[in-house]
């Protein structure tokens, strides 16, 4: 019975405690995040990778056969962009955003003295 840890610290600073189980005989292999089940697999008895996501970032734990048996290998394959964000930028889309928000705002106003005449 081979069993493997890790501990990923993700962009957040929340931390995963991400495991693997393969069985020896079985070949049966368990990935948990958090003793959360990810993955069941039965039967592995050959090289393999499993991928799946922790926060944003695109991970793969990977079994690969060696001489003495199998090595497991946990990794970040893609990590999420992390965008500069400046508080004092605004997005084009949000003047769009304000814009109908005061047009609605207007015909509100514009409805209620036209009900009041």
């Amino acid at each position: 019975m081979a069993q493997s840890n890790w501990t990923y610290h993700g962009a957040s600073g929340r931390s995963y405690q991400v495991g693997l189980y393969h069985g020896d005989d079985s070949g049966h292999v368990i990935i948990y995040c958090n003793n959360n089940i990810l993955t069941i697999d039965f039967g592995v008895n050959e090289e393999k990778s499993y991928s799946f996501y922790l926060e944003q970032d695109l991970c793969e734990l990977s079994l690969n056969e060696t001489d003495e048996g199998y090595a497991y290998d946990f990794s970040i394959a893609e990590a999420a962009p992390t965008p500069e964000v400046r508080s004092s930028e605004i997005a084009p889309l949000d003047y769009v955003f304000l814009g109908l928000v005061g047009l609605l705002f207007f015909s509100i106003i514009f409805s209620f003295a036209a009900a009041i005449t």
